[in-house]
């Protein structure tokens, strides 16, 4: 049980953790895509814009009695000007490649973003439905189921010992009691013979007596 809460506990506080850096990331992912897109309008107004200055450009190259590109005429009565702020083929290549790359940004942060979300799912499923603070006070209440059953182990290993000391002297003793009783046997037997003897004894005392009350007397006599 404290294994399982460990585990759970674990999990919760990598979810919390994972889950803050989700966060960041698709606040991240969000900003990227507004960049992505601002860079996409971009590279469309630079290339309108080119687009707008490209007679003017062509124009550049006209010269009188050679055909014109666009309509093969020879003579060019009035070729288009050029804008100061014509947008050159450097300026759409550069706005393309910063699109690329914003979308190549926003692609990886999209990836990143989804890894984090699986992660974040995968370990939510191990904490049962527990937050941080639930799996710690669950596993605070094994830790403490845990320690009370080892208190009962060892006390229960105490008692065993103490019964097989208890076992041991309750034979010693009942041996005690064997011999014990043996020798009050011998001795009231003992006992017995002696009083068996002491009352010969005190017949034949009383018989030579002969009436007298003491020895003395007797002797006396």
């Amino acid at each position: 049980a404290v294994t399982v809460a460990e585990e759970r506990l674990a999990a919760a506080d990598d979810v919390a953790a994972r889950t803050v850096e989700l966060d960041r990331a698709t606040a991240e992912l969000s900003r990227l895509a507004q960049a992505a897109a601002d860079a996409v309008d971009r590279e469309a107004r630079t290339r309108a814009g080119r687009l707008a200055g490209i007679a003017g450009e062509l124009a550049r190259g006209l010269t009188p009695g050679d055909p014109c590109v666009v309509c093969g005429g020879t003579e060019h009565p009035a070729p288009a000007g050029l804008a100061p702020d014509h947008v050159t083929a450097e300026a759409v290549e550069e706005a393309e490649a910063e699109r690329a790359a914003a979308e190549e940004v926003v692609t990886a942060t999209s990836a990143r973003v989804s890894r984090l979300r699986e992660q974040v799912e995968a370990r939510r499923a191990l904490t049962a439905g527990l937050d941080q603070a639930a799996a710690k006070a669950a596993l605070l209440e094994a830790q403490d189921a845990r320690d009370r059953a080892r208190a009962a182990v060892r006390r229960r290993g105490e008692l065993d010992r103490a019964l097989v000391r208890h076992d041991q002297e309750t034979v010693a003793l009942e041996q005690r009691v064997t011999e014990l009783a043996t020798r009050l046997a011998g001795d009231r037997a003992r006992v017995e013979e002696l009083e068996a003897r002491l009352a010969l004894d005190v017949a034949a005392v009383a018989a030579e007596l002969d009436g007298r009350s003491t020895v003395a007397e007797r002797v006396e006599e």
